[in-house]
Parts: structure tokens; C-alpha cells; sequence
């Protein structure tokens, strides 16, 4: 039978990527595996001789397969109607992840632009073992179809043997559970049990169960028998506990687990929970053992004739003492909070304290940079040390300490690990949502800037702006019920996103009488605008102007609109975080947008005798923006240096074309060595026949190289002129003009 079916080799796992934050998907970490299908594509599992039977007796507990189409009787009564292979591996990899010990319940199947590729998405628990899940089901899909022999025991214990190497103890998975009831964070900054609960500088360390609070000495303690029974004598702890001997032990053992010098559970020889029976004196001594060592969590196995008497008048003993806890007996079940558990999460974080520090991140298609740049500068107002990461880099307190595109969720990853960040703001590219999702489980404050008509569109199957939106409203979703969305209200897109947002919504816009801001205020929402000159920030039908907008120079003296808005973005984020008005005015203004402080970001330099204007420009909506603030300046003759990335699709490097030649009359066009996947000249091709439909541009010249076409054009341009220079590289272009032209 199986020379009818396509060979097993079609079948092919193209790539995994764990997303492993919130996504596109979901708010939870999720592995996304890209299958190519080929000759499968077309075979439901009815067409499949003898494939349901196989696959039930292999995986009984597909049976019961909950399905997200709502087909009753689950995924049994799916696979007898006819279902296909993308499907079917999807439930799979579930009941694989159930069998080996880590039970999921959510999974996807969802075809590609490219023909016969689905991805598979589905939760994950631990990276090594999702990917092997992924591909035991292939093997398992293909041995039921092609009617071959499979080894499901041997493969569930392999499987079983990944995930204990791999995924977290059990003490430290009920620590890290306990943390979730309690919406504190948990990062795995490695392949080890080290875990991290918080963000930067509330953050807290544990391994199993022993804490950061624990010393190397104090837990060392605990291999010297002799040091031990001394320390307890010295430290004056009853005679009756201090006498380290089994022997000389009468009566049952107990367990006492203390945390932070106070006894949190005692368990009997059966592991029942007996705390409630203990004698207060035998608590408090047994807490004193703990203290007198030095131990944060402590286990003492102590061996008395009446735990419910006083220690006088019967003899008892400590048969054992050692550092951190063994939680798993204490509270298997979810329902039933682990005493010790919640002992020492009060102890790490008190009831008030959840290990958060204030994020905000920032994402839309233009000015996520000069937001992100412009707040984290209004942030340090504050005292607190802010850690920014942004396309130029990563900075704490101020000071770059990475260089490059750090605007993804490995760069916002460092600055959430490092025990300096207070605050954290975070440019959270397109990109590094599709290839991880985010950094963090929940944000302060999210920010839109825009949509518009989109960016980047046609990669990583964002073929449209509504994809876009989609992906670039993950951080929305992200925003913690206390939160604040912070929305561009005249882009309709991004203020239609308000709906997916669990906390509050700010609007902005340039003008007060946007209907959006109207409806949102007549509710008794917070929105920004400008009147009279004043950013003001208004609350139902209180209003209060914040600051003047033409004294800030970001926005040249209130003559560029779209860094206005811009302004009006940071503000709203700065109120959600509730900064004083007089603070953000303050370091509004103090910000420069110069080379150094927002470099290709609109930066306007006098160098001999002409104008440059320096921004990134790198799609329509951008280089349309740029080239309307341009009007302010006096000059009527007009030189653009430009240039596209390969991986813009044909119609926005043409339509970029078409703009240069409509506002410029000289035109200095290059490439670089971003092209991807398109041959040189292509992208100077697209911009040229862009530019022929333009009309005003008479002078167009080819120069290879962003750096060479930049210096050749300060070198040939006339005194008076305007020169605007695309920066596609901002650190280099900067450091070039700092070194040859601004010396």
C-alpha cells in the first residue's frame, strides 16, 4: 500500500523557532515548526488505509483530543471525518508532551504563503523537549501511514529521559508555579536550575530551593558535622535539639521545614501535614536552628516523643540539618497551595511586592527609536537607573554598554537580567517578535506609534497591514490589567487595537477635536494633543497643559509634525507612568536630537555653508513625512542621498522612487551590501523607474556605497542647497560626518 502514498522524505520539518514570550499566537511561550508537506498536503486521514486504527492503539489519549473547530467527540470523530497531516501533528506533539510528563493543551496548524509549508504551533515547556516531540510526531505520523513499525514505549522514554535532563526540578517548578499564582516573573537565563523571579533590580536567584540569600559559607556548614554541633551550642539553641546523635533519638521523626528563621510546615513519617499539633517552644527552636546557621530555608528531621508537649521532660533530637527543601511532598496538587512554597515567596517578596520593575515597550513603523530615545531620557529624571534598548543599541543609566540593532527580545532579555535596571524601555522591532516573540510576560506601558501602510511587509508571512498590525499588537495584549496602552489615534489601525488591551487607554493626536479623542474623553479617558502651542493631557474634562511645544527641540520648533507626534507618544507613556508634568517638561526640553543623543533621526547640521538634513527615511510613509517637513526650511533647491533595503517589496521601493523625483531636483542614489536576496543595481532600477514618473528630479547619479555617495555629495553640492541624506547605517554615517566634516 505504501507504493501509492508519496515517499516519507516529502514529509520534512524545515525549521523550529521557540517563541518564548508572548507572540502572534499567544501571551505564553510557543514553538512554531514549519513543515513542509508535499505530497501529503492533499491526504486527509480518511484516505489513509488503516492510519486512524494505528494511530489510536499507538496514542489512546488523542482520543479525548479537545479540538478548536468544535467537532464533537473530539479528535477521534476529526480523524474518522477526515483531517489533515498538519492537523494530526499537531495532536501529536501534545499527547507526546503528555506522555512524557509535560502536559500541554494548545496547539495550531496554519498554512503559508509558500506552497504545502504549515506551521505547527503549540505550547512548550522546554525547548529540547518541544523539538523532540516535533520530531518523534513526524516519525510517528509517517510510520501509521506507511503502515511501518514504530516503537511508542522506546520512544516515550527517550522522550521522558529529555525531559527530566531538561526541564526544572520539581522543587524549583513548584517555586516557579507558586510565583506564577502571584504574577511573578520567571526567567531561565540558562540551561541550568538557576531561575530568576523578577526583573532587573527586584530580582531574585533560586536553585531548587536554595536562595541568592544563602552564603557559600553557611551552606558549607552543612558538611561539617562537628562545626554544625558547635554552632548550634554557641548560638545557645536548647540542649534538648542541639545533640546532632540518631542514636541517643527517641520517638517518631519529623520533618521541619523553616523559612527566614520561622517554621513553615512540618510533616510527620507519612508526610501528612501536621503543623497545626506542633508545641510553640519546639517551633520557635527549631526556627532558631535556622537562624543560627545562617540558613534562609532549612530542613531539620528531628526525632520526638510528643511533638505537642514542650521540650522539657521528654528527649528529643535533630537526626538531620540541611540547607533549602524538598517542596515536592508538601502540595502536589495545584489547588492546594504548597505551604513552604508560599513561605518562601513571602519571604523573597513580601505580599505588597511582585518583582516587576516598570516597562514599556515600543513598537508601530515609524519613531519607535526617537520615542523609545526621547522617554528613556525622560525616565532618568527619576534617579532610577533606566536600561533602554533601541536599533542603535543597548544603554543603562545612560550609557551604551552594546552597540548594533538591539531593538529584539535577546537584547530587552539583558537589561531584564541585569540587578541594576529600574525601569526598562524597549524598542520591540517587528522582527524579533516573529523570530522569539517578547522578552517579558507583561509590559507597563505598550506604545503604537503608527502603522500606516506598513513595513517590512512580505517577510516572515506579514503580507499585509492587518498582519502587521496583528504581530505589532502583541505588546497591547501584553499590557499587565493595571496597565497602559498608549495609542496614535489618527492612524485607524492602531487605534482600533484599544479592544485587545487588558488595562487602560491613552490616545494621541495632534488635534483635540479628533473624534477619537472626543469619544474617549466623553468616557472619561486619558488622551494627549496639542492647543495653543501646549501638549496637553487631558482626563474626561480635566485638562493640563504639560509642556510648550516649540520650546522642545525635537520638534525644531514645533515645525515637524511627525516628531510632534512623536513627543505627544513619550508624554503619554511618561503620564501612564505617572512622572511628574514638571519632570517630563524638564527633560523634554533638555533632549537633543543631535548625533549623539538621536543620531539619523532627524538631524539638522550646517556643514560649509549647507543644510543637511540626516534621517533614516526607510519606507513611504517615512520619506513622505521627511520630505513635508522640508517646506520649513528656506532653500528651494533640493539633493537627496537615498537608498532602500533589498528586503522591501518592489511596489514600496518604486513608490519611494516616485517621491524623490517629485520633491528633488538632484538625486545621488546608492546600495549597500543589505540587498538579501536581490542582485546589485536591482534596487537603484526600482528607484529609477519610481523616479521617472516623478517630474522634478533632473539630475539623478549612482554612487556605490552609503558613506562614498554621502561624502561625494557634501563634496559637489553648491553653497544654499538642501542636502537630505538618508543614514542607512546611523553609528557609522554619524562617526563619518563627526571625523571628515564636523571636525
Amino acid at each position: 500500500m505504501s507504493d501509492t502514498l508519496p515517499a516519507a522524505e516529502e514529509l520534512e520539518i524545515l525549521h523550529m523557532r521557540a517563541l518564548r514570550g508572548p507572540n502572534q499566537w499567544n501571551n505564553a511561550p510557543v514553538m512554531e515548526c514549519w513543515v513542509q508537506l508535499g505530497g501529503w498536503n492533499d491526504l486527509s486521514s480518511e484516505l489513509l488505509p488503516g492510519f486512524n486504527q494505528r494511530l489510536m492503539q499507538w496514542l489512546p489519549g488523542l482520543i479525548e483530543h479537545r479540538c478548536n473547530i468544535g467537532v464533537r467527540g473530539g479528535f477521534l470523530t476529526r480523524l474518522e471525518r477526515g483531517t489533515y497531516p498538519a492537523h494530526i501533528l499537531e495532536h501529536i506533539v501534545i499527547e507526546l508532551h503528555g506522555l512524557a510528563g509535560a502536559e500541554i493543551w494548545y496547539g495550531r496548524a496554519r498554512h503559508t504563503s509558500q506552497d504545502r509549508v504549515y506551521r505547527v504551533v503549540f505550547k512548550y515547556k522546554d525547548e529540547t523537549l518541544a523539538r523532540a516531540c516535533c520530531v518523534a510526531a513526524r516519525e510517528l505520523f509517517l510510520a501509521a501511514a506507511l503502515d511501518l513499525p514504530f516503537d511508542v514505549p522506546g520512544t516515550v522514554s527517550q522522550l521522558r529521559d529529555v525531559a527530566a535532563r531538561h526541564l526544572l526540578a520539581p522543587d524549583t517548578r513548584v517555586l516557579v508555579e507558586a510565583a506564577a499564582q502571584r504574577s511573578i516573573p520567571a526567567l531561565r537565563p540558562g540551561d541550568g536550575q538557576i531561575v530568576q523571579l523578577g526583573y532587573g533590580a527586584r530580582q531574585r536567584r533560586i536553585a531548587g530551593t536554595q536562595t541568592d540569600r544563602l552564603g557559600a559559607i553557611a551552606a558549607s556548614v552543612a558538611e561539617d558535622r562537628d562545626l554544625l554541633e558547635r554552632q548550634l551550642l554557641a548560638a545557645g539553641v536548647p540542649l534538648e535539639l542541639a545533640a546532632v546523635d540518631e542514636a541517643e533519638a527517641r520517638g517518631a521523626e519529623y520533618r521541619f521545614v523553616t523559612v527566614g528563621g520561622r517554621l513553615a510546615v512540618v510533616l510527620d513519617g507519612g508526610r501528612r501535614d501536621v503543623t497545626g499539633e506542633v508545641h510553640p517552644a519546639l517551633a520557635a527552636a527549631a526556627g532558631e536552628v535556622a537562624a543560627a546557621l545562617a540558613w534562609d530555608i532549612a530542613t531539620i528531621d528531628i526525632r520526638a516523643e510528643q511533638i505537642g508537649s514542650a521540650l522539657q521532660g521528654q528527649h528529643t533530637a535533630i537526626v538531620k540539618l540541611q540547607p533549602g527543601a524538598d517542596l515536592a511532598p508538601l502540595g502536589a496538587d495545584q489547588a492546594t497551595p504548597n505551604p513552604a512554597a508560599q513561605a518562601i515567596l513571602e519571604m523573597l517578596f513580601p505580599p505588597a511586592e511582585d518583582g516587576r520593575i516598570p516597562i514599556v515597550a515600543i513598537t508601530g513603523a515609524n519613531g519607535k527609536t526617537s520615542v523609545a530615545r526621547l522617554l528613556a531620557h525622560i525616565l532618568q529624571a527619576t534617579g532610577r537607573c533606566v536600561g533602554m534598548t533601541c536599533t542603535d543599541g543597548i544603554y543603562l543609566g545612560g550609557r551604551r554598554v552594546a552597540r548594533g540593532d538591539c531593538s529584539g527580545p535577546s537584547s530587552a532579555m539583558r537589561v531584564l537580567l541585569d540587578p541594576r535596571a529600574e525601569m526598562a524601555v524597549f524598542e520591540t522591532a517587528r522582527g524579533g517578535i516573529l523570530r522569539a516573540g517578547l522578552a517579558f510576560d507583561a509590559c507597563q506601558v505598550a506604545v503604537i506609534t503608527n502603522i500606516g501602510s506598513g513595513d517590512h511587509l512580505g517577510i516572515g508571512e506579514i503580507e499585509s497591514v492587518e498582519d502587521l498590525a496583528k504581530l505589532k499588537a502583541t505588546i497591547i495584549r501584553a499590557v499587565s490589567p493595571a496597565g497602559t496602552a498608549v495609542l496614535n489615534a489618527n492612524d485607524p489601525i492602531v487605534a482600533g487595537m484599544a479592544s485587545q488591551c487588558r488595562g487602560r487607554v491613552l490616545y494621541f493626536a495632534l488635534d483635540p477635536a479628533h473624534p477619537v479623542l472626543v469619544q474617549h474623553r466623553s468616557e472619561g479617558g486619558a488622551v494627549v494633543f496639542v492647543r495653543d502651542g501646549f501638549a496637553v493631557v487631558a482626563e474626561g474634562a480635566q485638562e493640563r497643559p504639560i509642556l510648550r511645544v516649540e520650546r522642545v527641540p525635537l520638534t525644531f520648533g514645533g515645525r515637524v509634525s511627525f516628531q510632534i507626534e512623536n513627543l505627544l507618544a513619550a508624554v503619554g507613556a511618561a503620564y501612564a507612568l505617572g512622572i511628574p508634568a514638571e519632570s517630563i517638561e524638564r527633560q523634554a526640553e533638555d533632549f537633543t536630537p543631535d548625533l549623539e543623543h538621536n543620531p539619523a533621526r532627524y538631524n539638522v547640521l550646517e556643514i560649509r555653508g549647507t543644510t543637511v538634513v540626516m534621517d533614516f527615511g526607510h519606507n513611504p510613509d517615512a520619506l513622505s513625512a521627511a520630505i513635508r517637513s522640508l517646506d520649513q526650511f528656506a532653500q528651494t533647491h533640493r539633493t537627496a542621498v537615498f537608498s532602500s533595503a533589498g528586503d522591501r517589496r518592489d511596489e514600496d521601493i518604486v513608490r519611494m522612487g516616485e517621491l524623490l523625483g517629485s520633491a528633488f531636483d538632484r538625486v545621488i542614489l546608492y546600495e549597500d551590501d543589505d540587498l538579501y536576496d536581490r542582485s546589485a543595481g536591482e534596487v537603484i532600477a526600482l528607484l529609477r523607474r519610481g523616479m521617472a514618473s516623478g517630474g522634478r528630479a533632473r539630475r539623478i547619479e549612482e554612487v556605490q556605497g552609503g558613506l562614498n555617495a554621502l561624502d561625494y555629495a557634501l563634496k559637489t553640492i553648491e553653497a544654499g542647497h538642501l542636502l537630505f541624506a538618508q543614514a542607512h547605517m546611523a553609528d557609522p554615517t554619524a562617526g563619518f560626518l563627526r571625523k571628515q566634516w564636523l571636525a
